[in-house]
């Protein structure tokens, strides 16, 4: 049923298996859905990498470390901003309302109105379903 996304749908942690699916699904056309869910998932890794660097407590704002950790935050930061305009873009597109894609996701309207007005970020998981949901609705899948 949902097999774009195994790792998440499994429950596994996402790292290197999400690495692979990420690498599989640029060689091939992506779905709207995908490409969304892609874009949460590259947000994620980012905060994943800045939150491993570790600058030496003296370093300056100029640090190499700091300056890489700042930027991997900023650009993971942009992409979750944009998330909402982009979903409901591709909603429209679709010409589902969000009763219908709440439906299909089996979520509530509430909670899928939040993720679209930008007032909550969807975790990998609901990610994930609501894209699955806009690409079987639109018929990509």
């Amino acid at each position: 049923m949902r097999t774009w996304c195994p790792s998440v749908m499994s429950g596994s942690s996402v790292g290197t298996v999400t690495t692979v699916i990420v690498l599989a699904m640029a060689r091939t056309k992506q779905t709207p859905g995908q490409r969304l869910w892609l874009s949460l998932c590259r947000a994620d890794d980012y905060d994943q990498q800045a939150a491993a660097i570790q600058p030496p407590q003296t370093a300056g704002r100029m640090d190499p470390q700091r300056a890489a950790q700042s930027w991997l935050q900023g650009v993971s930061k942009q992409i979750k901003e944009s998330f909402p305009d982009k979903f409901r873009q591709a909603r429209e597109g679709a010409g589902l309302t969000q009763q219908q894609l709440s439906e299909i996701a089996e979520m509530s309207v509430t909670g899928l109105a939040m993720i679209e007005r930008g007032e909550r970020t969807p975790n990998l998981d609901t990610a994930a379903r609501i894209c699955w949901a806009l690409d079987v609705a639109s018929g990509n899948v």
